[in-house]
């Protein structure tokens, strides 16, 4: 098991790797795609530990579920919080998690249809969202606005596939989460980034949405800086999903239904 100092420093280098395009951003939304629920730091531990892990728990969890993890197994270490009295989080200590891929498991994650995420999608708990026949505009697809009662409400274009559904709807909400910034270029990405993992981590490949690397602006902030906007990118997705989770999870509650 690695201490602390280990670990914040792998998180340290995994930035730096990721804003020198040593290791793709793709890889990154793809960790984060499967376990947006984590923190940004641990997050970049599994990237950096193991990319491809997939379904992670600790030793004690797989055996309750009468899981086996192979004696070859090698840990992913995580940063673990602990809490004093009044629930306040007071530091972190080393974790060892195991993939799914190390024990004699098989995957159970539920796969839905179109139709059943679009049903999701609608039930999400950010904004309502409406049909609409035409825009006067004819190249605009989707917009939101706030109502006279204070709620965001979504447009959405009549007669899309569910492609562009599932892409309009998804812009927008991130569009809510974000709202309007400074930095045109870099709120661009961070909607673009929110989009891709809302769809990427309920199985859709949006191919309008694919992100390959950090725009060039990455490589001129720091560290630090840099994993702030990934945490903002990372709050906004779990938002968003909260509410289309709920609602796969109230047509499913078969404890095999892994997320």
């Amino acid at each position: 098991m690695k201490d602390n100092s280990e670990l914040y420093r792998l998180i340290k280098d995994t930035i730096i790797n990721l804003q020198d395009n040593n290791i793709s951003f793709e890889q990154y939304l793809e960790v984060q795609s499967k376990f947006y629920q984590y923190s940004v730091s641990n997050m970049l531990l599994i990237l950096a530990q193991n990319s491809e892990a997939s379904v992670l728990k600790d030793d004690l969890s797989w055996q309750r579920e009468s899981v086996r993890i192979s004696g070859k197994a090698k840990p992913i270490n995580i940063l673990e919080p602990f809490f004093n009295s009044s629930g306040e989080v007071i530091g972190y200590n080393c974790k060892d998690m195991y993939d799914i891929s190390d024990t004699n498991a098989k995957s159970k994650r539920k796969k839905y249809d179109n139709r059943t995420i679009l049903k999701a999608f609608l039930h999400n708990n950010i904004a309502e969202i409406k049909g609409i026949d035409d825009f006067d505009d004819n190249t605009i697809n989707s917009i939101y606005k706030i109502n006279k009662d204070g709620h965001n409400v979504i447009y959405l274009r009549r007669g899309l596939d569910f492609n562009d559904i599932f892409k309009e709807i998804s812009l927008e909400l991130a569009n809510i989460e974000i709202g309007s910034k400074p930095n045109e270029e870099l709120d661009k990405f961070k909607k673009k980034a929110i989009a891709y993992l809302v769809c990427k981590s309920h199985g859709l490949n949006i191919k309008d949405l694919k992100i390959e690397n950090f725009p060039i602006l990455f490589r001129e902030i720091s560290d630090v800086q840099a994993k702030k906007i990934l945490g903002e990118i990372r709050n906004a997705v779990a938002n968003i999903n909260e509410g289309i989770d709920d609602y796969l999870r109230s047509i499913n509650r078969s404890k095999n239904y892994i997320r």
